[in-house]
């Protein structure tokens, strides 16, 4: 009885150190992705503040 429940233990640890890894995974590819997408948002507001220097002038 104690032996199967110390394989159960393990079993469930691997599994939550899989979801652990998969995790992670997710969290940095959602992270590097925000990068551009907030790189690409900075372009777009400073080409518009230029648009609108040209205005001004």
């Amino acid at each position: 009885m104690q032996q199967k429940m110390g394989r159960i233990f393990l079993l469930q640890k691997g599994i939550m150190m899989r979801m652990l890894t998969v995790m992670v995974a997710l969290i940095a590819a959602f992270g590097l992705s925000a990068c551009h997408t907030m790189q690409g948002l900075g372009k777009d507001v400073q080409s518009g503040g230029e648009a609108l220097e040209k205005q001004a002038k």
